[in-house]
């Protein structure tokens, strides 16, 4: 079947939704085999001195003036950019007039029918489209034009057509009837034409013919050249390419019909025929008895896709022949070179439809782009070749994801799937899959994607285009899995689930005629058996049959859509004959399935486009059951409607949609889903009013999407970024597009989106690290919250444009800076992150932090002393340390978090290790035996230290302090008696008092409190071991032994309530720690397990929960600190 009309009509003048769609790539596609750089399929070449025509599949005309180096076009705002046929007048005084034959005559599911014959004025500039009238009455595909003065004709697949004005107006009905695979102009006589053509396989088998169109003569003589009468080739054709050299010397390729006897493939090369006297005779070359003639059109015999053969007009010994690879002969026929040497390492992409001879190079188009050779291929090394594919943006995506417009992946027409690492300029990609490429998958904030090739070939594969390839296919490679029988696309849909955060849990599903589901991104490998990770988790969704001699004639699940993440279960799924289903608990163990078809049109060989039936389907992410289904015919209503999927019929919403033209994706706005968009044939449209949004009335008022940009290219996909901030555009020959959301939106981008410390001292600070805030949407951000957890701070005081604190606004295209600081509490990994909360739609953000502490790794801070010492802290990044010196001074040094100050002399004379004490404000005392054995204090006020101040008492050891309470201070000593002494500040110092008169000190007590009053003393006693007694704010407890045996007198620290950690040096030399964690006291235990010594007893500050610094004297007279942490 197929529509009698196909005349795109123009359009009306209507205002447009949004701004200009900026191209992003790719441009080329880097790392695609051995064949890179590459772009997109180029149908046709034309070229002459420097001067280079190319025309694309669905990209339009190009134009190089430097010989393939650099491109440019001005087709993009034509009706078509499916380009089947070049023909160039190089005659025209002014400049060459182009004629460019719309419609890919390739026999492809992706060739699109023609809108005419656009010609241009001089120089290629200024374009005109002429007998659309001719060429849309039924679906036309135009195979070869050329053009002899005013004298035009054009190959196509209703017939032979001829202008005689230059193109300007075309016969309703062509010279010679048929479908026409090649044109050719005989370069010997310039009014003679030559062409081929077959029938199909399917309906109307026969050899096909060759023959020449004399224009010399009116009306214009047919005459058939090939096969004589009897004389029919071997097995039925399907194609026939066709090239023609001097003196009439022809080469022809013949593309075999199946057959069982003898025995061809569909699309097989037949053989290779040439007459050197006009086609009055012909010889048969086969592969078969021509050792250096291979079948050139496989592996996948695609002779019905790719055959084009040229001659070079000033040597017909000269001649070429493309199929999936080329060869090329230099004597004639008599041997052949594989010079494109496809799939064995060939600088070459493979399939090849166009040749265009100049002098003495010949250019070269296929899958891949455009090349040039000047030794007919050589043998086909890459000294033979030249590549001019790096600026032709005419990659044919069929699906793609956009993250953001730096995380971008789409699958391409032969050019596999590639990604954008290098930002929204249009930029090279990245190859990531070769191949056909189809449907994408990419989970934020990880390298592994997931991409795939033909009939749901699946992949996991790094987004870098590095690392392996890890088929995770339904159906792998040559497998006889169940799912490998059942009818699926060429381009199969595969979805994931939004809410995966990992390839190990990713949840996809992919479709045959049926659903197949996976919970570990298709890993282990195995498919749907028993051992691999893939199930089936519906019936047949299809209609089961498709049509008579259909391309197609089992019905598929085409394409699919999921609810988004707030509705992951629920998925619709929509068929190439028109079948749509949906499932609200897809993700359960059992999905139920519901055909939701209902009223929505059913497929008919008369409205058949070509294209599959349902095109499209969208899901109301905000509500799970609104959808939307798009119907790939012509004319109709091709977008419908349906408030609840579960319980409703569909509406259409198509009346104002432009006429003839295929609807080909979906995408619903995600924040307003009244807002549609879809692709077309020709770009994409908006509706504002499509959508019941809560209660809106829907009424459909397409507009084009895009007040500039886009050209008029099929728009195979539809996507939004993750945050909403921007469209994507996936077209099917101009690459991929971008476009604000139409609607103000905010946007956010954490950068970078990882920061690893590295290694860090326990309770020291990091250098501040820098993490960028960005608004990278057209509206306002508004930023409600910033959390830092774990072992990480915020630090603004280092950044250049800080961040202010929230909430607070960022405007469009502004940023700010975030500095963190690591302060690690304990040793091993530490791992926390910096998360903002605000309106973009992916809120929140995070970057990930990470840290590595070091733990129980003394370090020296130098000196020469002879004394105990003792420490204080004031806060989480406040240490201060103290300790005689060799003059009897006291000396001080001090951590503010990141580095130790320099020693300090606070004078002295002193007579015995210091004891230190932090209270509020900063405020520190000090408190030490002097050289007259009384108690002396000195103060620091957070500013300026005091003066020495000297205290009653005869002191028989070094004091210890603590602080119970705000304002008081309380002072312990060992008397002249060895019994404990106690003397009390609270606004005024209090007399000395004897706390324990039954207890006998061995060594200088050590005092701390958590707080509340709370007071805790402890002591060496005479045997050697620890004592502990303690004041609960009300009284003093007994004493209690310990245990351990102690080689100095303790110290202890206190980071929360319930917990006490006492220090002491053992009398091996190295440190000892034991504590009270509420419960408990713990054995004693060796802090010092690599053998570190020290040569006095320790001083212990708790700077915040977990963490405690510990002083001491070492063997060489140096102070030396070390941090622990946790328990």
């Amino acid at each position: 079947g197929g529509l009698v009309q196909r005349a795109l009509a123009p359009r009306a003048a209507v205002t447009p939704l949004g701004g200009t769609w900026t191209l992003l790539g790719p441009q080329p596609i880097n790392g695609l085999s051995t064949f890179s750089p590459s772009a997109g399929r180029v149908t046709a070449l034309a070229a002459r001195g420097s001067t280079v025509y190319a025309g694309a599949s669905d990209g339009g005309v190009w134009r190089s003036p430097d010989g393939g180096l650099s491109w440019s076009t001005n087709t993009d705002g034509q009706a078509t950019l499916a380009i089947g046929a070049l023909a160039i007048d190089w005659t025209t005084p002014s400049g060459e007039t182009v004629y460019a034959g719309t419609g890919e005559g390739n026999r492809c599911q992706d060739c699109l029918p023609s809108q005419g014959v656009l010609k241009s004025g001089p120089g290629g500039n200024g374009w005109t489209l002429y007998g659309q009238a001719t060429f849309t009455a039924q679906p036309t595909y135009f195979t070869g034009l050329a053009v002899n003065g005013s004298t035009v004709v054009a190959a196509t697949s209703q017939g032979l057509f001829q202008s005689s004005d230059a193109g300007v107006t075309w016969p309703a009905t062509p010279a010679v009837s048929g479908h026409f695979d090649a044109l050719v102009q005989d370069p010997s006589t310039a009014t003679l034409f030559w062409a081929a053509m077959t029938t199909s396989c399917r309906t109307s088998p026969g050899p096909g013919a060759i023959g020449t169109l004399d224009t010399s003569v009116s009306p214009a003589r047919w005459t058939q050249k090939w096969p004589a009468t009897g004389a029919n080739p071997p097995a039925d054709v399907t194609r026939i390419g066709v090239g023609v050299g001097p003196n009439h010397t022809v080469f022809a390729a013949v593309a075999a019909c199946a057959s069982s006897s003898p025995a061809f493939a569909f699309g097989q090369l037949e053989e290779v025929i040439k007459s050197t006297d006009g086609g009055a005779s012909w010889a048969a070359i086969t592969p078969g008895n021509n050792a250096t003639l291979k079948d050139y059109f496989g592996p996948g015999e695609q002779g019905w896709y790719n055959n084009a053969v040229a001659v070079d007009p000033a040597n017909a010994a000269h001649a070429v022949f493309g199929g999936v690879t080329m060869l090329a002969t230099s004597d004639g026929g008599a041997s052949f070179v594989d010079v494109g040497k496809a799939y064995a390492g060939g600088v070459v992409h493979p399939d090849f439809h166009a040749f265009a001879f100049d002098g003495g190079t010949l250019y070269a188009g296929n899958d891949g782009g455009v090349y040039s050779t000047t030794d007919l291929g050589g043998t086909g090394t890459a000294a033979d070749w030249h590549n001019h594919s790096a600026a032709l943006p005419i990659t044919q995506f069929y699906s793609g994801t956009a993250i953001d417009l730096t995380h971008l992946s789409g699958g391409s027409q032969d050019n596999g799937t590639a990604g954008n690492p290098q930002g929204p300029a249009p930029a090279p990609w990245v190859s990531q899959l070769d191949g056909d490429g189809g449907w994408t998958a990419i989970i934020p904030g990880k390298s592994t994607i997931f991409a795939e090739g033909t009939s749901l070939d699946i992949f996991q594969v790094d987004y870098s285009g590095t690392g392996p390839e890890v088929e995770v296919a339904p159906c792998p490679t040559n497998s006889s899995d169940p799912s490998c029988s059942e009818p699926t696309g060429f381009i199969a849909p595969f979805v994931m689930d939004p809410t995966s955060t990992a390839a190990s849990t990713a949840r996809l599903y992919g479709a045959t005629s049926r659903v197949y589901r996976t919970t570990t991104g298709g890993l282990p490998a195995g498919g749907t058996t028993a051992s691999g990770a893939w199930s089936a988790v519906s019936g047949d969704l299809t209609n089961g049959t498709g049509a008579v001699n259909d391309p197609h004639p089992s019905d598929f699940v085409n394409t699919m859509a999921l609810g988004g993440s707030k509705f992951p279960g629920t998925l619709l799924t929509g068929s190439w004959f028109g079948k749509v289903w949906f499932s609200a608990n897809a993700s359960s163990q059992a999905p139920a399935w519901t055909d939701v078809t209902r009223n929505l049109p059913l497929w008919t060989s008369a409205a058949d486009s070509g294209n599959a039936w349902v095109t499209g389907l969208a899901i109301n992410p905000l509500n799970g059951v609104e959808a939307w289904v798009t119907i790939g015919s012509l004319t109709g209503n091709r977008v419908w409607h349906t408030g609840n999927i579960t319980t409703d019929q569909w509406s259409p919403i198509s009346t104002t949609l432009p006429p003839s033209l295929v609807v080909d994706s979906i995408a619903v706005d995600p924040l307003l889903p009244q807002n549609l968009y879809i692709g077309t044939d020709t770009g994409a449209l908006a509706c504002a009013t499509c959508g019941a949004n809560g209660g809106t009335v829907v009424a459909d008022n397409w507009v084009p999407l895009g007040s500039a940009g886009l050209p008029n290219v099929r728009v195979e996909t539809l996507s939004l970024t993750q945050n909403d901030v921007y469209l994507v555009a996936w077209t099917h020959g101009r690459g991929a597009w971008s476009l604000p959301r139409p609607y103000p939106t905010p946007g956010a981008s954490l950068s970078p989106s990882a920061v690893d410390f590295g290694s860090q001292r326990v309770g020291t600070t990091s250098p501040a690290q820098t993490v960028n805030l960005s608004s990278s949407g057209t509206a306002p951000l508004h930023v409600s919250n910033v959390s830092i957890s774990g072992d990480f701070v915020a630090d603004q005081t280092s950044q250049a444009s800080p961040c202010p604190a929230p909430p607070f606004v960022l405007a469009p295209g502004t940023s700010c800076n975030f500095g963190v600081d690591f302060t690690p509490k304990a040793a091993g990994v530490r791992s926390g992150a910096l998360t903002v909360t605000d309106d973009a739609a992916d809120s929140p953000q995070s970057t990930s932090l990470s840290g590595t502490g070091s733990n129980q790794t003394w370090e020296s801070l130098g000196g020469l002393f002879y004394s105990g010492t003792d420490a204080s802290a004031s806060g989480p990044n406040r240490l201060d340390v103290f300790i005689r010196g060799a003059d009897n001074a006291l000396w001080h040094r001090w951590f503010n978090g990141r580095a130790w100050s320099n020693w300090e002399s606070l004078g002295g004379p002193i007579g015995s290790d210091p004891s230190a004490v932090a209270s509020a404000n900063g405020r520190i005392d000090v408190f030490v035996r002097g050289t007259d054995s009384k108690l002396w204090q000195r103060t620091f006020d957070g500013v300026n230290w005091g003066p020495w101040q000297g205290l009653d008492g005869v002191l028989g050891s070094a004091p210890d302090a603590c602080s119970p309470a705000p304002g008081r201070l309380d002072v312990f000593v060992e008397g002249s008696d060895r019994r404990l002494w106690h003397k009390t500040f609270s606004g005024t110092w209090g007399n000395w008092t004897q706390e324990a008169p039954e207890g006998v000190l061995d060594a200088e007590p050590s005092a701390v409190s958590w707080g509340g009053g709370r007071m805790d003393v402890f002591i060496r006693g005479t045997d050697k071991q620890l004592w502990h007694r303690w004041f609960d704010g009300n009284a003093w407890h007994n004493w209690e032994p310990l245990g351990g045996v102690l080689g100095s007198g303790p110290d202890a620290g206190s980071w929360g309530t319930n917990r006490l950690d006492v220090f002491a040096r053992g009398t091996n030399g190295q440190l000892w720690h034991t504590w009270w964690d509420g419960t408990v006291w713990t054995p004693w235990t060796n802090r010092d397990n690599a053998g570190a010594v020290i040569a006095s007893g320790p001083g212990v500050a708790a700077r915040s929960q977990g963490l405690l610094d510990v002083f001491a004297r070492g063997t060489d007279n140096a102070l030396w600190h070390v941090t622990i942490s946790g328990s």
